[in-house]
């Protein structure tokens, strides 16, 4: 590096700077999945306050499952000891 870009040259003497490549296009957001409306960053992936309550709802409501083998309370009980 040459003593002028120690002295803070003029960029135009110094070594060429890493540039950001450019954006093309913005992906676009997915719908929010209660309503279809596009979602707002706040409540992503959701587009208010209203859905995300809405869809903890229905985790609550067990309206959501998450797939898998059933369990029956004597199985809970045995792990415990």
């Amino acid at each position: 590096m040459s003593s002028a870009c120690m002295a803070r040259a003029a960029p135009s003497n110094c070594e060429p700077r890493a540039t950001k490549p450019l954006m093309t296009q913005a992906k676009p957001r997915p719908p929010c999945p209660i309503c279809g409306k596009p979602n707002v960053k706040a409540f992503r992936p959701f587009c208010s306050a209203k859905c995300a309550d809405v869809d903890l709802g229905k985790w609550f409501s067990n309206a959501y499952v998450v797939p898998g083998e059933p369990v029956s309370t004597s199985d809970l009980d045995a792990d415990d000891s």
